[in-house]
């Protein structure tokens, strides 16, 4: 059962797509990040460059909403 969990661990960055689009759009696109940050966060594995890549995506996407 390792492996498996091993490439979710690994994978989860993958799910961090840019926001654009209708807000319906937005929100499919931001929900991904919010539960991937959290998920690392509370692993003990966020890297600096997951947080940077996240809350820069998150950001980009909100602003462009408003």
């Amino acid at each position: 059962m390792g492996e498996p969990i091993n490439c979710v661990l690994e994978g989860v960055d993958k799910m961090f797509h840019e926001p654009i689009g209708c807000g319906e759009q937005n929100m499919i696109r931001t929900a991904p990040i919010v539960y991937g940050m959290y998920f690392l966060k509370q692993t003990g594995t966020m890297e600096a460059k997951h947080e940077d890549s996240g809350t820069t995506k998150m950001r980009n996407g909100i602003t462009r909403q408003l």
